[in-house]
């Protein structure tokens, strides 16, 4: 049997038990197998309700590259402010330059992933991006921003949509408590076709990685 701790400064009392990566585990129920595999559900399961902070379920189906410094970023990785400090190159791999894209990022986890009271930071907004290019090609509508995070391990999220037209897109009033869903239904952009992440903290910090 394994417990989420609803509230994180409150132990949970078990007296057969003991507590991993703050679960409540009962071994006299579970062997060290299944003790894990669960763990392993229960951390999925909490990723998914995590991604919902930025982004519904969505069908992926266009290819993004991001590259910071002539390296290609894969999801989760961890990244030094340092690393960041440039807008990095973003390519839409496909054949059809009529195809058209709008890129948003964001950050979810501002200012600090406890108490993310400006979620969502918009860090970049480029419209009209021709598939087969990379977002220089298109309209940068607000101006990327480097990431830096002052407290705890923040995701920075990459969301790609695919217009069904040329967009005249107006850039917000202001960065913080943007919100990718009302963005996209604003401009009828329907559901994300690609979306990447990667973690970062503030260069001499330290600690694990988070998931979307």
């Amino acid at each position: 049997m394994v417990h989420r701790r609803d509230d994180k400064d409150q132990p949970m009392n078990c007296s057969d038990g003991t507590e991993i990566c703050g679960y409540d585990v009962t071994f006299l129920t579970l062997s060290p197998k299944h003790l894990f595999k669960a763990i392993a559900s229960r951390r999925m399961k909490l990723r998914n309700s995590e991604r919902r902070d930025v982004l519904d379920p969505f069908v992926k189906s266009a290819t993004l590259r991001v590259i910071y410094n002539n390296k290609e970023l894969t999801n989760g990785s961890e990244l030094k402010p340092s690393a960041v400090e440039n807008e990095p190159r973003v390519e839409i791999r496909g054949r059809d330059m009529r195809n058209l894209y709008t890129l948003v990022m964001v950050d979810p986890d501002a200012p600090s992933p406890s108490n993310p009271t400006e979620r969502e930071h918009l860090h970049w907004l480029v419209t009209n991006i021709p598939e087969t290019k990379n977002a220089s090609f298109g309209n940068e509508i607000v101006c990327y921003e480097s990431p830096r995070p002052t407290a705890g391990i923040h995701r920075f999220v990459f969301v790609l949509f695919r217009q069904s037209i040329r967009e005249t897109i107006y850039a917000p009033g202001w960065r913080q408590n943007f919100n990718t869903r009302e963005f996209a239904a604003l401009y009828n952009l329907g559901d994300p076709v690609a979306a990447m992440f990667f973690n970062c903290q503030r260069e001499n910090g330290c600690g694990g990685r988070r998931c979307v």
